[in-house]
């Protein structure tokens, strides 16, 4: 069994939640490759209440990397968004 399977719903949309506020943060920016990995590891495990919260981040996430220039993050949230929306048919 994959840890990430182990995460309960209320702890991923904690994790949303944080994601969310460090869009923002010079720390943040620093370490993005690092979160573009926990989204990726959470792909495959989303309710539909953390799926809005996880599509929502990623078109942030996606905008943050445009506006600093991060091209390979930036393609790979890409990818991420493109592959939650067709995996569970959300447009």
């Amino acid at each position: 069994m994959s840890l990430i399977t182990m995460v309960s719903h209320a702890q991923k949309l904690k994790i949303m939640i944080i994601l969310d506020l460090t869009t923002e943060n010079q720390l943040y920016i620093q370490h993005i490759s690092d979160t573009v990995r926990l989204l990726s590891a959470l792909k495959d495990h989303l309710e539909e209440e953390v799926r809005t919260s996880f599509i929502s981040i990623l078109h942030k996430k996606i905008n943050a990397c445009i506006k600093i220039g991060y091209k390979r993050n930036y393609a790979e949230l890409r990818d991420l968004k493109n592959y939650v929306e067709n995996w569970y048919g959300d447009r």
